[in-house]
């Protein structure tokens, strides 16, 4: 058994069953070199950059840090390094400060762990003038972690075009995937926003020592991943956001990932400024809420941009909602730090209350 950081107990068959399929999926060799910039804390960075070469016996170049961009870009051009993992934010970094060589000579450039913006993806477009596309996957470290990669049809693409824009692609082989009900559990048609739930031999065991979470999570071999997304009949998903991370404004479910993800694109900035959260609200039910710690542009003026985009008024916060605080809580995997987000919620919340 392994345990990782969240205490999830996994076999050794739950890790060989995911990336054996990977292995399959990006037609991973002993001739690749990957760049071993991950944090391997994480489930992502330990699967990937420590486990997969081990098994396919491939060259791996480790770095101290994933954001000191001239290590990246050294150990890239000196090992002719042929695949990249990283995270959508890291990828601003490289692409901003690294050499664009190490571009060109990647065959295969994988975005994982939170959502990709098209603003990366159209920068990364031109830095190798369109012969590569950046790729998106999707995973939880619950699943050993890999669910799906966004590839195109095509081995002989690989790496050159992707598989459905917008999308995390489809469940690799051997793993299920299906949209469902939040409630009911019952399948829902094609192009039906629901619950992403999966099955498979990736499935962890469970939670160490946490039979009654265990219980929660995972339903007659199914795992709750907790996204919200849908599936199109060729089995393409996409995400519209964590299950927790909605709003119910008059009546409509709002995804905080994607409002957050249309500000930063607008922003135009290298790291990401601006997260979203929700406050209370009496005429609507609930109102949203950005806290920033930089911007490039004022709230009224990314407001306005938002409406030049046609972006649904409800998905547009008040430029009264707009707070300024000195950083972002992100964790070390470059992801939101959603708990210190509802707290900062949190104590909004009661400010106001105690304002009123």
């Amino acid at each position: 058994f392994v345990q990782v950081a969240i205490k999830g107990a996994f076999t050794h068959h739950n890790i060989n069953a995911d990336l054996n399929a990977c292995i399959k999926v990006v037609a991973w060799t002993g001739k690749d070199v990957i760049l071993g910039n991950l944090p391997m804390f994480h489930a992502f960075g330990l699967s990937c950059g420590v486990w997969l070469p081990l098994m396919i016996a491939c060259k791996v170049v480790y770095v101290p840090s994933p954001l000191d961009c001239n290590a990246v870009s050294k150990a890239c051009l000196d090992n002719n390094v042929s695949i990249m993992l990283c995270t959508p934010t890291f990828m601003q970094s490289y692409l901003r400060r690294c050499d664009p060589k190490i571009f060109t000579q990647l065959r295969l450039t994988i975005t994982g762990a939170e959502r990709l913006r098209m603003d990366i993806v159209n920068k990364f477009g031109s830095t190798v003038n369109g012969e590569r596309a950046l790729i998106e996957g999707y995973g939880c470290t619950e699943l050993s972690p890999i669910v799906s990669i966004n590839i195109g049809n095509s081995v002989l693409n690989l790496g050159r075009t992707i598989g459905k824009e917008g999308s995390i692609g489809r469940a690799m082989p051997g793993i299920c995937a299906a949209i469902v009900d939040p409630v009911t559990r019952q399948p829902l048609p094609p192009e039906t926003d629901g619950l992403l739930v999966v099955k498979g031999p990736t499935v962890m065991q469970g939670y160490l020592d946490e039979p009654a979470l265990t219980r929660e999570v995972i339903q007659n071999g199914w795992y709750n991943t907790g996204d919200i997304g849908r599936m199109d009949i060729n089995g393409y998903i996409t995400l519209s956001g964590r299950l927790s991370r909605f709003s119910k404004i008059s009546g409509e479910m709002v995804p905080h990932e994607l409002v957050e993800c249309a500000i930063n694109e607008i922003l135009h900035m290298e790291e990401k400024v601006a997260a979203v959260s929700s406050i209370p609200d009496a005429a609507k039910g609930e109102a949203l809420v950005v806290f920033y710690s930089k911007l490039s542009m004022t709230p009224e003026q990314i407001v306005e941009e938002m409406r030049a985009r046609n972006i649904t008024n409800l998905w547009i916060p008040k430029v009264s909602n707009f707070y300024q605080i000195e950083t972002l809580p992100v964790l070390g995997s470059g992801k939101m730090d959603l708990m210190a987000l509802k707290e900062m919620t949190r104590k909004l919340i009661e400010e106001k209350n105690l304002g009123n």
